[in-house]
């Protein structure tokens, strides 16, 4: 498909030589792969419409020890870039446009302590995560 100057998936391989009644150039059949990595692999989803609030919460898994992902919406752009393990230690910059919050999921694991750019940060533990909320900016996380 990229060779032959896809800027889309197509619906079948052969799209530009197919059957035209059953011919997209532009298939949301590996879409669903796509929204996996930025919900679960990242992190990222809408706590609000629009973005206006938004859920920082990668859900780890031992096979995968760092992911990064950006969304842009109508506020800026949002960043989750992690590396760790649940065990931990666990890293995850993130950032969060202007005119946003954000609720930040980190893993909690036993006698573990969470700074965010080296200073003890305010959180609460849900469902053996801590969560922590914070404004728009840039921040730094550290769970050890």
């Amino acid at each position: 498909m990229l060779s032959k100057g896809a800027t889309t998936w197509w619906e079948r391989w052969n799209s530009d030589e197919g059957d035209p009644a059953m011919n997209s150039f532009n298939h949301f059949a590996f879409g669903s792969v796509v929204g996996w990595i930025y919900r679960y692999a990242a992190g990222i989803e809408a706590g609000a419409p629009g973005f206006k609030e938004i859920v920082i919460h990668p859900r780890l898994d031992p096979r995968i020890t760092h992911a990064r992902g950006e969304f842009d919406s109508v506020y800026g752009k949002t960043v989750s870039d992690w590396s760790g393990t649940s065990k931990g230690p666990f890293t995850l910059k993130v950032t969060i446009p202007p005119n946003t919050h954000a609720k930040v999921y980190l893993p909690a694991p036993a006698k573990s302590t969470v700074t965010e750019s080296g200073r003890p940060v305010e959180s609460h533990i849900e469902d053996g995560e801590y969560v922590v909320a914070v404004g728009s900016g840039e921040y730094r996380f550290v769970v050890k």
